[in-house]
């Protein structure tokens, strides 16, 4: 008989399997996403693949994943962000903040310096991109509110942040 507060051991098992079914589980998510964009709105699902490899070094050779936010509607917003299959380009995790008179984008860039960043503003979309040695960024960002042409960039640790003046 189990007393009330008696503690269970917990079994340990070996972090490599553990790891392993995890990114099986993101796979399996991201291709149930995938499926239910593709049934809801033909055409606009998610259609970049990943691929994931560890070296008995334990380096990542590819990075992939998808972020779930809420648009400006209400409705689920599905941003996916990684290595771009077939070449060296990253594609980095952004954040974009609507504050009262400025836009504010934060974007995750390791290795990168401020001179190394270059942006293009057309309309509502910034293009944002970064090199340096063998690392390459690129992204395209949709802007939540018009702005000034007037772009204002800083670089700390590799987080590129960008600021965008409202008209």
């Amino acid at each position: 008989m189990t007393k009330k507060n008696e503690k269970h051991p917990i079994p340990v098992t070996d972090a490599g399997v553990v790891f392993s079914g995890l990114l099986k589980g993101l796979g399996n998510f991201m291709q149930t996403v995938s499926e239910v964009l593709d049934e809801d709105e033909p055409g606009n699902g998610i259609h970049k693949s990943g691929e994931f490899s560890l070296e008995r070094s334990n380096q990542a050779h590819s990075l992939y994943g998808v972020r779930l936010n809420m648009n400006e509607s209400g409705l689920p917003k599905i941003e996916q962000f990684g290595t771009v299959p077939g070449s060296d380009l990253r594609e980095p995790v952004v954040d974009v903040f609507d504050e009262e008179s400025i836009i504010r984008i934060i974007a995750e860039m390791p290795g990168i310096e401020g001179d190394d960043v270059k942006t293009d503003l057309e309309e509502n979309v910034l293009t944002l991109r970064a090199e340096r040695n063998d690392r390459k960024y690129a992204t395209e960002i949709t802007i939540p509110a018009p702005v000034k042409d007037t772009i204002k960039i800083s670089c700390r640790t590799g987080l590129v942040e960008i600021e965008l003046e409202k008209i």
